[in-house]
């Protein structure tokens, strides 16, 4: 599932606050780019827990992370050693799991999702998951759309269209942004089962998210991409060009999904 709204529809604030959200924020080496402030506002939305995962950072990221656990219910957990952010996203909600919430998610510590974005997408989700049905899970979605305020560098941009483009066919989904860093999930049984391994990948924790659901359910996750109204890039907390041969060698390792769906679920 797949869909935009106008600006004017896309006012839903903290929506209906019942129901607990829990968001994984894996943070490595944030001293220098922490805002305090942001933080703070994002720590106050109703029934939302955050869950700050320090993946190994050798600066002060714990000491800025600490004003917030005061008199609050969130949670830092401390990682011996850098495990990457797709590892400690999962390290995450295995613990959030035991929670028990309406969904899980995770956001990027770098403060590139405005404040009023993030309150918005979990509005969102739960105003999704208050109508009943089928669980729906809130992506993110960086679609520049007039109105909004997408800062994007070009080539970067265009690079992940063709990427995205290119995944799409070979994997036979319709989600315009699979990389956008915020998304919530509906807490379920497939969930947790899709936690269950390392990921394989270092930068598709999004699409490997969505392929494991594809195996564990037989279906494909239900999505609602909500527009995000801002969205900045951040110096020093994105892809580098020495990283596109990465990229490009995590891509054959999500073939490896197709493989065991086709043999499991011909």
């Amino acid at each position: 599932m797949s869909s935009r709204l106008s600006q004017s529809e896309n006012k839903f604030g903290e929506g209906d606050s019942s129901g607990l959200v829990i968001l994984v924020v894996p943070c490595f080496n944030e001293e220098i780019r922490w805002e305090s402030e942001y933080w703070e506002n994002v720590s106050k939305i109703q029934n939302l827990k955050l869950y700050f995962v320090n993946d190994g950072s050798s600066d002060n990221t714990s000491s800025k992370i600490a004003p917030l656990l005061k008199n609050s219910n969130h949670v830092l957990l401390e990682l011996p050693e850098n495990v990457g952010k797709a590892e400690a996203i999962r390290h995450g909600f295995n613990y959030a799991f035991t929670e028990h919430p309406l969904g899980i998610g995770f956001l990027d510590a770098d403060g590139a999702f405005p404040f009023d974005d993030v309150r918005t997408q979990i509005g969102v989700f739960r105003r999704l998951y208050h109508q009943g049905g089928i669980p729906i899970a809130v992506w993110s979605s960086r679609v520049q759309l007039a109105g909004r305020s997408i800062e994007r560098k070009l080539l970067r941009h265009y690079f992940a269209r063709v990427l995205v483009t290119f995944l799409a066919m070979r994997l036979k989904f319709t989600i315009y942004d699979t990389q956008s860093g915020m998304k919530i999930f509906p807490y379920t049984p497939t969930l947790t089962a899709c936690m269950k391994e390392k990921f394989k990948t270092r930068w598709f924790i999004d699409l490997e998210i969505f392929l494991r659901w594809r195996f564990e359910a037989s279906v494909d996750m239900s999505i609602w991409e909500e527009p995000l109204l801002g969205w900045k890039d951040i110096s020093g907390s994105k892809v580098s060009g020495k990283q596109y041969l990465t990229i490009l060698h995590d891509i054959r390792k999500l073939n490896s999904y197709e493989v065991k769906i086709l043999k499991h679920h011909p």
